[in-house]
């Protein structure tokens, strides 16, 4: 296939493309099936497991028969749907990122799914190849990626590997003891969930019973027990995690690009163009600030939308170390200290973090037990919480040009923005900030979504002025040159 992959011609997808469909649709069949087999006079039940009998199996193979896909040197066309036909043309200029993605069963089964990225914000105007053979996948991105250079013929060209940062085995295990991760939590609520389909127990409004009966003492020590079995079990599903998604992490440097491969049961294999980087972070929480430890996530433009919104260069490495690898980004200097935001700031955060206790007092008091209104003793806390999210935060300009600025309390972050990527900047005031003489700048690049922005937030008036002026400043000067 990878000869005719090159030669321009539609070709349709691997053929176990079809059993891959048929595997996993087998769960959702046998399940509508169980149900309806034990609720037999519920016609609800027999036409769902009708409708999986039914479909599932031809939806499959006619989404095979029907999705078609052509490579050539000028763009990427993908035919697809069974009643409404669509095509769709992807120009190789406007390839950003193609990644290469194998879970457990795909592995076995000797396939692979190609995704084709542009800085489109529209996800569905992007190509997915799901799914092709795994050495075919790997033919198509060095195809792709020979034709972006004007190479109207590829080859396969051995070419210098610089290797960046790696991490082995026990690398990864420590990564993994520090974070926490709610992916048992998740597992468990599912397991549940199907439980009480099939049992028609009620264990969740059984437990919540038994919670409502307690207490005093015995409430308080059920509930410590409750959070520190949480906060373990989000330890060990960190782990757990960290493990099958960083393992065999390599990250190495060819043609200007950042290459990265990693996964125990799911193998993910991507590129992060180092001209197209918005943002850097550098990010810590507390467990990796107490042994001296960072992570490194990149903003790209076009790339990182489906999940947080970043790239992960550097799962986990001494601070200095991911501070020298950031730098293969582009150029910048961390300062020694930080503007810091208005006074007044504490004030406004420990008002915020103030109304959380009470809310979530009040609700516990009145869904659990009254008991729970001694929490509202907890209040001074939010002072405290608010002083050290002042600290902590800050914002400055380095001698590259580039705005850095630190934010989180408990997971602390440092985000370095080139101010050549900044879009738009603005100035946002709500209406206690007017009342406090406070404003929030918010920092818009090419690769962040809304809710992803950076905002410098709680600065006073005067100071968000002038900072603009500088931003301002700034980009006509690069503008001219």
């Amino acid at each position: 296939m990878s000869t005719e992959l090159i030669a321009g011609n539609f070709r349709r997808l691997h053929p176990l493309t079809m059993l891959y469909g048929i595997i996993t649709s087998l769960p959702g069949m046998a399940f509508s099936l169980y149900l309806a087999l034990k609720n037999p006079g519920d016609l609800l039940f027999v036409i769902i497991a009708a409708f999986y009998g039914l479909f599932s199996l031809p939806f499959v193979i006619l989404r095979w028969l029907f999705f078609q896909f052509q490579i050539t040197p000028n763009a990427v066309n993908i035919h697809t749907g069974i009643i409404a036909r669509q095509y769709r043309s992807i120009p190789i200029e406007k390839i950003q990122n193609v990644e290469i993605r194998q879970n457990f069963l795909q592995r076995i089964l000797g396939l692979a799914q190609v995704s084709i990225e542009t800085a489109s914000v529209d996800r569905t105007a992007e190509g997915n190849l799901q799914f092709v053979g795994s050495s075919d996948a790997e033919h198509i991105r060095s195809a792709l990626q020979s034709y972006k250079q004007g190479d109207n013929a590829p080859v396969s060209e051995e070419k210098s590997d610089i290797p960046v940062f790696g991490m082995n085995v026990c690398d990864v295990l420590i990564g993994g003891m520090m974070r926490f991760s709610p992916v048992l939590f998740a597992a468990a609520f599912s397991v549940a969930q199907y439980w009480q389909a099939l049992s028609g127990n009620d264990a969740f409004g059984i437990f919540m019973s038994e919670i409502r009966a307690l207490e005093g003492g015995a409430l308080v020590l059920t509930l410590v027990g409750l959070i520190a079995g949480a906060a373990l079990f989000s330890w060990i599903g960190g782990i757990i995690l960290s493990f099958s998604r960083f393992y065999g992490f390599t990250l190495f440097l060819r043609d200007n690009k950042l290459y990265k491969e990693h996964g125990l049961f799911a193998r993910w294999k991507g590129t992060i163009p180092l001209r197209k980087i918005q943002m850097l972070t550098i990010s810590a929480n507390p467990l990796m600030r107490t042994f001296g430890f960072a992570r490194l996530e990149i903003q790209t433009a076009g790339f990182g939308r489906e999940k947080s919104g970043a790239e992960i260069a550097v799962p986990m490495a001494d601070f200095n170390r991911v501070v020298m690898l950031a730098h293969n980004a582009f150029d910048f200097s961390l300062p020694d200290t930080f503007r810091p935001l208005s006074p007044f700031a504490i004030r406004r955060a420990a008002v915020r973090y103030a109304t959380w206790i009470i809310l979530l007092c009040a609700t516990a008091g009145i869904f659990l037990s009254p008991f729970f209104y001694f929490g509202l003793f907890t209040l001074p806390i939010a002072y405290f919480i608010a002083l050290l999210h002042y600290r902590w935060r800050g914002y400055a300009m380095d001698s590259f040009g580039n705005v850095i600025a630190r934010s989180g309390w408990l997971n602390n972050r440092i985000s370095i923005i080139p101010t050549g990527k900044i879009q738009t900047f603005t100035i946002r005031r709500s209406f206690l900030q007017r009342r406090l003489g406070l404003a929030t700048v918010i920092l818009d690049v090419a690769a962040l979504a809304s809710l992803r922005d950076i905002s410098i937030a709680d600065i006073s008036a005067a100071d968000a002025e002038i900072f603009t002026e500088e931003l301002s400043s700034l980009s006509k000067k690069r503008y001219k040159r």
